[in-house]
């Protein structure tokens, strides 16, 4: 029992020191969406209103017009009252669910593998190797370190997801009632954090009922006030759901909104003249279900899998997988181990993986982690039995144990320096370094200007000057000045004495200028040049005197 609690608390200190270790400054900057969730917990805590001026809005936070989850903003809220509105309360919520699915996996594990499987022989030993390896591995995860330093609404989710299972797995073991409760309360957290979890949520749910249908009905009662219990829960999304504003979210992202399968389908129908042949081989439905086929089969690419990681840098550092290499192997025999050894729960370790890979099969964008970030810890688990049965073999022979224990830890420190010694530096551009920069550099000039004029380059960064001013909400409803697009986005075009795109710079006045160096205005004096951490000009901060 000492050596299980004591390995146990090791991995959960150092799930929590690769969690909060330069949190506010890796990742180098606060991307948009991060000021976005923000500065609108900020806005609920000091008004009850987001920053559209809507109260407590339960079912969607308009934002920029991509229509977010309200979890991640109301979770924030309590830590921007007790530490302001700044990078770390923006993510402290991720990295604290970050921390809790660590030690959620733990017991996961413990209830889903065998607990004969010990980290010794013997009377005394009662640790479930499997279970402490299993959360071992997810406390170093790349993928999942990355996506709980940044206030990502899709880690908050996966957290709300493992508990729920996490949770139905203890009530089939021992049928209390407060543990299907909390799961579903747990589903319902998730389905209200992160769009994907909308579907998943609600699949899984069904998936549970396929598999264990027959316990369901044995506790029927139970499974009613469940049942209730979800209803009650989704009534606050259902208008939203219904609605255009979420249909045109799903268009923006769907491959079903995109036409060139649809072209595709029928340049290959006219290629066969029209035939019933052609009609039925080349039918736009089994075009997109190919689409969606080749966007889900994308999710196990080996480069992406093992070598890159994501395409997007705030997802990856570019040179280390999702996963370890290492793990590749302990992968493969714990699968093998899951199939062809099936215990009770192989079914749901599989259904879970092939639910949770859904959502982002429906997306343009493939393969996407943070979309599929759901699936964990299931790899984790599975790459845990894998290393028991390694371990089973391996046991005796001190070579391979060192030379393992070598090229392991060879894997897991060539990651951590890239991602906490090169990863900021080489990323920074991605998180729109530069913007906190230049609202300071203009906080301490603008009362000497007629007009401030800050380029869109880098993006939204009317959220920054709302963020990093800690701008009363009530003061900016009254001000700005706004538009929305044919898709529902909300363009700012100013607020207050901020006016924002170069396109808006008046000729004949005093002006203040943020703008990139390749779009300096004329006659502009450079007052301040704002540097990426590689040295590279970012954004420069002119005064302007006439424009021609």
């Amino acid at each position: 029992m000492k050596y299980k609690r004591l390995i146990f608390w090791l991995i959960i200190f150092l799930a929590v020191w690769l969690r909060f270790y330069r949190l506010g400054s890796n990742p180098p900057s606060l991307y948009w969406d991060e000021a976005s969730l923000g500065y609108n917990a900020y806005s609920i805590l000091t008004t009850g209103r987001d920053e559209h001026g809507e109260f407590l809005p339960l079912d969607r936070f308009m934002a920029f017009g991509d229509y977010k989850p309200p979890g991640y903003i109301y979770a924030t809220v309590p830590f921007v009252w007790l530490f302001g509105l700044n990078e770390i309360s923006v993510r402290l919520a991720s990295a604290l669910a970050g921390i809790g699915t660590v030690i959620l996996s733990y017991f996961l594990a413990k209830q889903i593998f065998p607990s004969s499987l010990k980290l010794r022989k013997g009377k005394a030993s009662t640790v479930n190797l499997v279970a402490l390896i299993a959360s071992f591995l997810l406390a170093i995860s790349p993928w999942h370190l990355q996506m709980s330093r940044a206030a990502f609404e899709a880690n908050l989710a996966l957290f709300f997801n493992t508990a729920a299972l996490t949770l139905f797995i203890y009530w089939l073991n021992k049928p209390r009632k407060r543990l299907l409760l909390g799961s579903v309360l747990f589903f319902m957290l998730a389905f209200y954090t992160f769009n994907a979890n909308r579907i998943i949520s609600l699949l899984l749910i069904l998936s549970l009922g396929l598999i264990y249908g027959k316990k369901l009905w044995q506790q029927r009662k139970t499974c009613l006030i469940a049942a209730i219990l979800s209803f009650l829960l989704l009534l606050p999304s259902v208008g939203f759901l219904l609605s255009n504003e979420s249909r045109i979210r799903f268009q923006e992202v769907s491959i079903f909104n995109n036409l060139e399968p649809l072209k595709t389908s029928n340049q290959q129908i006219d290629w066969l003249n029209n035939s019933l042949a052609g009609r039925l081989l080349f039918n736009r439905r089994l075009v997109y279900g190919w689409h969606f086929l080749k966007h889900y089969f994308d999710h196990f690419e080996p480069q992406y899998l093992f070598i890159s990681g994501d395409r997007n840098p705030r997802f990856s550092t570019q040179d280390v997988g999702l996963f370890y290499l290492f793990e590749l192997p302990l992968l493969l025999i714990g699968f093998y181990q899951l199939v062809v050894k099936k215990n009770q729960y192989t079914k749901f370790l599989i259904l879970w993986v092939l639910v949770a890979l859904i959502p982002s099969a429906l997306a343009k964008e493939t393969p996407h982690a943070l979309r599929t970030l759901s699936v964990m810890p299931v790899p984790q688990m599975v790459a845990a039995l894998g290393a028991w049965q390694v371990w089973q073999v391996l046991k005796n022979k001190r070579f391979w144990h060192l030379l393992f224990g070598i090229l392991i830890f060879i894997n897991i420190i060539y990651y951590f320096h890239s991602y906490y010694v090169h990863w900021p530096t080489e990323s920074a551009k991605e998180w729109q370094y530069g913007y906190q920069q230049a609202v300071e550099a203009v906080k301490r000039r603008q009362n000497d200007y007629d007009q401030i004029v800050i380029t869109r380059a880098l993006d939204r960064p009317y959220i920054y000057f709302l963020f990093y001013n800690q701008y009363p909400a009530s003061q900016y409803w009254q001000t700005r000045q706004a538009r929305r697009d044919n898709f529902g986005f909300w363009h700012i075009d100013g607020f207050g004495q901020y006016t924002f795109g170069l396109d808006q710079l008046k000729a004949g006045q005093s002006a203040l200028v943020v703008a990139e160096p390749k779009d300096k205005p004329a006659d502009c004096q450079i007052l301040e040049t704002i540097n990426l951490p590689a040295g590279q000009p970012s954004l420069l901060v002119c005064e302007v005197t006439s424009e021609k």
